[in-house]
């Protein structure tokens, strides 16, 4: 029995030994939850004490913040590494050998423990002396406060709620963009599993400290630069701005600054002081240059000079090429040059552009800047990632009665070739088909169109399909009528419109006849079925999105559309024309029916209400926008008169709507179109 025996020992040794392994492993994996709970404490008490080292800076303290940083990157990068390895017996069979588990106790965990116990002792022991500091100083106040009586009291309270005011006013006098910062949560980023090869080198490049601060990512139209701009924002909560899919409108270069610290100084109540207090000594004459340079240097790089530290601040530039004309492209590349190489290191800007555009030769080389491209094959790996999103997306997962099969997917996923947008709104084709149709008969429809590679016309042979799927009888005038009008104010409105909204501007512009209810139906009727190619069409009043912005380009081009094309000088014009006609029907003398002009605006305490009542969203619209629909047409001598008419007659009225709804700065501006046109 000895040899059996003996035999059996070593097998229960062994299993005995693999047994103490996988708990091991277990415990490791228990010990890295526990170092990301430790990470996310770590940061929220950093964001939580970061005002409190602006105000109170202390030598001491930012040494340790300091270590603490570094020591929470290095975490960061054992954390990425260590997730690497999905399988559990993989990183079982790894951690046996190199003893992961002690290090991970001894070199992070305990040392990131131990930095926050030495910067809580430097904190108990710098609240002693300020307290004793301050006790002195009451007890100093207390001796005298009898005789200045409760009526300083009264005026302290007083003049603290005129400091709110004023800061809130000074910095209301920051010229914004509206509509060209937006939620980057309001689509989704990136399916999981795909891009990860570019997602893991740019997420590298957001955390690593000694990386340039910007980073360009250059792709044609329908690869998915926009869906990875969105994924990287929602993962580092990051500020994101671009040409909004719902504002068809162009972004002032000089507006990126100005924007940019509105934004900074909303998240940022550290950066929010220090802006007003630059605010406070600026001539106002500044906020109205037009001058990057200038703008740059008061509204960001003055403030920042006062800040210690304000933690990683990364912001997200989606289709930079989309966001204005030839010049202002060329002034948003100077302005973001200036910013990789001026701002502090811990400013990191991710910016998305198609190849052919002049940035492509505006950050070549240029210092503190690097770029990728959507087709590097070391990180591309755009087909399985197209496969991946067409089987998540198409029946059987969807729908198993369907019953479409891998080959199917697979062959639709082969029809995308590279580019992302065309396998999208292919598979929202197919599951959700026009009425009369099956998902079947879209899916043979889109594989019947012989494929090329051509980005161009692989999408517009995608929209073609389609529309014409959508509206089968587009040849009748008053449904093409139709599909011109309301597209039309989707493509030319300089605000982000609703269902609701644009049936209702339509309806106010006159620009169709009939009660509101009859234009309410026929601007459903339009935009109800474009569910492939528009998002928020099923909702009444959330913004309608364009999906892409090629499909805008489709459109727009008459060789490209054909019978769909939109002729966007006329609706600008049509636009225009409507904005003047209702300023000379509805601008009136005192329109907010104040009872003195002897007061300043901010010293009328219900004004915003009066705002409200007396001035319509589309009055205001009108005043804010009749240049840049002007602007965007033909000259024309109805049009003109109609301008000339508006100066000699209703003036004043106008900048007076401009002047109470605190758009005053965009007088100047409409002149300089008025000249241009």
């Amino acid at each position: 029995w000895k040899p059996l025996v003996d035999g059996l020992k070593c097998v229960v040794d062994a299993v005995d030994k693999i047994a103490t392994a996988i708990l091991r492993q277990k415990g490791l994996d228990e010990d890295v939850q526990r170092l990301m709970q430790c990470l996310e404490q770590t940061f929220t008490d950093l964001r939580t004490i970061e005002d409190l080292e602006v105000r109170c800076h202390d030598d001491q303290q930012a040494s340790i913040m300091s270590r603490t940083l570094q020591q929470s990157y290095e975490c960061g990068l054992f954390i990425q590494e260590y997730a690497r390895d999905t399988s559990f017996w993989k990183r079982l069979v790894k951690n046996a050998i190199t003893n992961e588990r002690k290090t991970l106790s001894d070199r992070y965990i305990s040392t990131l423990d131990d930095l926050k116990k030495a910067f809580i002792s430097r904190t108990i022991v710098t609240t002693k002396v300020v307290v004793i500091q301050v006790a002195d100083e009451v007890k100093g106040l207390s001796e005298r406060f009898d005789a200045f009586g409760m009526y300083h009291t009264c005026y302290y309270a007083s003049t603290m709620s005129l400091i709110i005011l004023d800061a809130r006013d000074l910095l209301r006098e920051v010229p914004y963009a509206e509509g060209v910062w937006y939620d980057s949560n309001e689509r989704p980023g990136c399916l999981q599993g795909t891009r990860a090869r570019f997602l893991e080198a740019i997420t590298k490049w957001a955390n690593d400290p000694l990386s340039p601060s910007m980073l360009v990512l250059f792709g044609q139209a329908g690869m998915g630069k926009s869906t990875i701009a969105r994924e990287i924002a929602q993962r580092f909560d990051a500020m994101t701005l671009g040409r909004n899919p719902r504002r068809s409108s162009r972004l002032e270069p000089y507006l990126l600054v100005t924007t940019l610290a509105r934004n900074l100084a909303s998240s940022h109540p550290s950066f929010r002081r220090s802006l007003v207090e630059v605010l406070r000594k600026l001539d106002p004459q500044v906020l109205h240059t037009r001058n990057c340079t200038t703008l740059f240097t008061h509204l960001l790089l003055n403030p920042l000079k006062n800040l210690h530290h304000l933690g990683p601040i990364v912001v997200v530039i989606d289709a930079l090429d989309e966001c204005g004309n030839e010049l202002d492209c060329k002034a948003l590349s100077s302005v973001l040059i200036l910013a990789a190489v001026q701002l502090p290191s811990n400013f990191r800007f991710m910016v998305t552009a198609r190849p052919e555009t002049i940035f492509e030769e505006a950050f070549k080389e240029k210092p503190n800047i690097s770029t990728l491209r959507m087709d590097d094959d070391r990180l591309a790996d755009t087909s399985s990632d197209i496969q991946r999103y067409v089987r998540e997306s198409l029946p059987p997962f969807v729908s198993p009665a369907l019953g479409f099969s891998d080959a199917q997917c697979n062959q639709l996923a082969h029809a995308a070739g590279n580019l992302f947008q065309w396998a999208a709104v292919a598979c929202v084709f197919i599951t959700k088909p026009p009425h009369g149709l099956t998902s079947n008969d879209c899916f043979r429809q889109l594989l019947n169109n012989e494929h090329q590679n051509h980005v161009q016309k692989s999408l517009d042979e995608l929209y073609d399909v389609v529309l014409h799927n959508i509206f089968p009888q587009f040849d009748n005038t008053l449904i093409a009528k139709r599909f011109r009008l309301v597209m039309g104010q989707l493509l030319a409105s300089c605000e982000p419109l609703s269902r609701k909204a644009m049936a209702a501007r339509i309806h106010a512009f006159e620009l169709q006849e009939g009660s509101k209810d009859v234009v309410e139906e026929s601007v459903d009727a339009i935009l109800i079925h474009m569910g492939p190619l528009l998002g928020n069409v099923h909702v009444d009043n959330r913004p309608i999105s364009l999906l892409h912005a090629s499909f805008i380009d489709f459109l727009t081009q008459s060789k490209r559309s054909g019978i769909f094309t939109i002729d966007l000088h006329d609706v600008h014009r049509q636009l225009a024309h409507a904005c003047l006609r209702l300023m000379h029907r509805d601008l009136v003398f005192n329109i907010a029916h104040l009872e003195t002009s002897f007061k300043r605006n901010r010293d009328v305490l219900d004004l915003d209400t009066r705002v409200r009542h007396f001035i319509s969203s589309h009055l205001l619209y009108a005043c804010q926008y009749w240049d840049d629909h002007l602007e965007n047409t033909h000259f024309d001598p109805e049009l003109f008169s109609l301008v000339r008419k508006l100066l000699e007659d209703k003036f004043l009225s106008w900048l007076e709507v401009l002047s109470l709804t605190r758009k005053i700065s965009l007088a100047i501006p409409a002149f300089a179109s008025l000249k241009i046109w």
